[in-house]
């Protein structure tokens, strides 16, 4: 399944469980950041789940608003989604 196959409430929901996510993973990195420091390959490497977080949660963001764009047009217009 691809983004493109998601409705709106779909992605929605899927933005909902990232940013938890992106924010458990966040706390975890400042946690081992201060822990270990910074040069720690564990603080690393939570840094760069982050990383990837945020590209994944780009994504999704991206599509959402394309649909929600979709659907007010829709609606504007008349047609069933």
């Amino acid at each position: 399944m691809s983004l493109n196959d998601l409705t709106a409430e779909q992605v929605r929901l899927m933005l909902e469980k990232m940013d938890f996510h992106f924010s458990t993973e966040a706390h975890v990195a400042r946690a081992l950041g201060a822990e270990l420091g910074t040069e720690s390959r564990a603080y690393k490497e939570a840094q760069d789940k982050c990383q990837e977080l945020f590209v994944v949660r780009s994504a999704l963001d991206k599509r959402w608003r394309e649909l929600v764009q979709l659907e007010e047009v829709r609606r504007r217009s008349g047609v069933a989604a």
